[in-house]
């Protein structure tokens, strides 16, 4: 079992099941697991719930890696509705997530989704390859998914195959695969049993070895196994069926029935539907045609609150196991939001700064703030974190302000230490969003307000407000300030060993540089930083494609046209996922001044106008007199 599943309580996620009945062998089968037959580029399974999609990827991927084949298994469910859903996990079962941070130059903010698709397929083309398995992948009805698919498909060499089962066809370029001979599909008849393999009409020896390849007789299977049954074990059932996944402790926990232990023990030998998740036969999760049938029967009998009291009782278990991902899930479900918002106050550094969740932490505030139910304050400044991470300003700008009022209303005189050490953290995230939605003058007083008290006990808030006061003065030219500014902040990220932060800070101090005409301080001091970021941080991290374009601006104006160039192209690449108006304006009027006229080139005025779309109106503004120069 992965460490990404046993953190967050998310079993079955990156290890397949594991079958304690026998296997119908099928011609299906027998031909994917052939030695000496070859994967397709891509394996779609395609079928109905019920019809064994999970049982044939299962074997196929333990039948690899008994030959030594890398493999790599995500599990979707219906929680996973889009692209960053997706990706997250894929970047969980690979370990390709960027490291997080709690301040914006602490670390590199979560990439583009393009990017991480970009990594994702690298790190399965390291080494030998690798077969990527995602069950499920119809859950994902964003049409972006589209994206990953088809970039997995025609972008990858050879070594790298997909093989991906889903209810539905999931959007990629389904003709071009079939013509270019990439795709092997697999139907719901291909998956079915034939008549010869159905012979045994009794369905409670039918049951020892039915894998759930047909969605009739699995509907049929399901009464008959109820009636099968004592009405304790129907009633177990029953309260069993909103856990997902379930240990014996789970379920006894959240149950209370008393020798939970035995009960789950009879469901497995009897073998009910039930699949062992782990190596030790400890968590389980139901076949899900079959859990959806528990589903509605536990609506029918048992009253919704006792349902909901079942949901409660296993947040708090997982709560107390450390499995933060379904004790919040569960504390949702029962509407036990007052249990939630505890979780996610202990939870939020976790979730947004260690392991960069974003999605899922401001998923879950906005659903407690829609339920009426108020965070704490420290969980209301990380969602608001989470909002700036994930770039999403003019909502952080709101949620901030929202923020701020009400830490006001609170009296002065009654205010703690930890509180006044939370306000100075409002305040430093509200100097950031300034920045980020060129609100400068408002970023300048209230960086110097910031500035004028702070003792430097954290040197990433001290380094972030500094540095966002070097910035809003560079752009009224106010050149001394700036400088005494960017002095500050290059004295704090000392202190932190933060690649990024010094790379930050070292582009901002050469644009300054720059900016003053000195462009022979400039040049070598942004060289260097680039050249460090690179070895530091990847060539494909969004700070070395920032400091590119501030290199690029430096170059060009030292006369090395040919440098400046190809620090362009690498800086022009990710433009739109990282920067500030100013650090991007100097890629971009250096990009005018280069260009050749050619109107499909990179540095086309179409092409740059483009990219300032995604930036605040200032850019495009300086882009215009930049053309206008040329």
């Amino acid at each position: 079992m992965g460490r990404s599943s046993a953190a967050t309580g998310q079993w079955g996620r990156y290890e397949p099941p594991y079958f304690d009945f026998g296997l119908v062998e099928t011609e299906v089968t027998r031909g994917l697991t052939d030695p000496a037959g070859a994967l397709p580029k891509l394996l779609l399974v395609s079928a109905p719930t019920g019809y064994g999609k999970t049982v044939l990827l299962s074997t196929l991927y333990r039948t690899l890696e008994a030959r030594g084949a890398r493999c790599v298994w995500v599990s979707l469910d219906d929680r996973d509705t889009d692209l960053d859903h997706l990706l997250s996990h894929l970047e969980a079962a690979l370990g390709t997530g960027a490291p997080r941070g709690g301040h914006l130059l602490e670390s590199e903010p979560p990439a583009d989704a393009d990017r991480r698709i970009e990594r994702i397929l690298a790190a399965l083309e390291n080494g030998d390859g690798a077969t990527l398995f995602v069950d499920n992948l119809g859950y994902c009805t964003a049409p972006e998914v589209e994206r990953f698919v088809d970039a997995a498909v025609f972008g990858t060499d050879r070594s790298v195959r997909l093989v991906v089962s889903t209810a539905q066809l999931p959007p990629f370029d389904h003709a071009r695969a079939k013509l270019e001979g990439r795709l092997r599909e697999v139907s719901a008849a291909e998956l079915g049993l034939d008549a010869g393999q159905i012979s045994d009409r009794d369905p409670m020896r039918a049951l020892a070895q039915f894998s759930g390849s047909d969605v009739d007789l699995a509907s049929w299977l399901n009464r008959q196994v109820l009636k099968g049954f004592e009405p304790a074990l129907v009633d177990f059932l029953a309260r069993i069926a909103p856990l997902r996944t379930f240990s014996v402790d789970l379920c006894g926990h959240a149950t209370g029935v008393t020798g939970a232990g035995a009960l789950v023990d009879l469901l497995v030998r009897r073998n009910v539907l039930i699949f062992p998740l782990d190596r030790n036969r400890t968590w389980f999760r139901f076949h899900a045609l079959f859990r959806d049938f528990l589903m509605e029967e536990s609506r029918r009998r048992l009253p919704e609150r006792e349902r909901e009291e079942i949901c409660a009782r296993a947040a708090q278990w997982c709560r107390e196991e450390g499995s933060w991902h379904d004790a919040v899930e569960y504390a949702m479900e029962s509407r036990r939001f007052a249990l939630a918002r505890e979780i996610l106050d202990e939870y939020a550094p976790t979730i947004v700064r260690d392991r960069g969740d974003l999605h899922l932490y401001i998923t879950w505030a906005e659903r407690l703030l829609a339920a009426r139910t108020q965070l704490s304050v420290d969980a209301e400044c990380w969602y608001v974190w989470a909002l700036v991470f994930a770039r999403r300003y003019e909502e952080a700008q709101q949620a901030v302000g929202k923020l701020v009022r009400r830490m006001q209303s609170r009296p002065a005189a009654a205010e703690s230490e930890v509180e006044a050490e939370l306000r100075a953290r409002v305040d430093v995230v509200r100097v950031a969003i300034d920045i980020f939605t060129d609100r400068l003058p408002q970023a300048r007083r209230q960086g110097a307000r910031w500035l004028s008290t702070d003792a430097g006990a954290e040197p990433f808030d001290t380094a972030t407000v500094a540095s966002a006061m070097a910035i809003s003065a560079l752009a009224d030219h106010a050149f001394a300030d700036a400088k005494r500014a960017i002095r500050t902040a290059q004295a704090a990220i000392a202190r932190t060993g933060s690649e990024y932060g010094h790379a930050w800070v070292a582009l901002l101090d050469a644009l300054i540089d720059l900016q003053q005409g000195a462009v022979n301080v400039a040049l070598p001091n942004v060289a260097q930083a680039l050249t460090r970021g690179q070895r530091a941080l990847g060539g494909d991290a969004g700070i070395v494609s920032t400091v590119a374009l501030v290199h690029a601006a430096c170059a060009l104006t030292a006369g090395a046209p040919d440098e400046a160039r190809a620090s362009l192209e690498l800086g022009l690449e990710r433009a739109t996922a990282h920067g500030i108006v100013d650090t991007t304006a100097a890629g971009l009027q250096a990009a005018v001044t280069l260009w050749s006229g050619d109107e499909g080139s990179a540095f086309a005025p179409a092409a740059l106008a483009r990219l300032a779309h995604d930036y605040p109106p200032r850019l495009r503004l300086m882009l215009d007199c930049a053309a206008v120069r040329r």
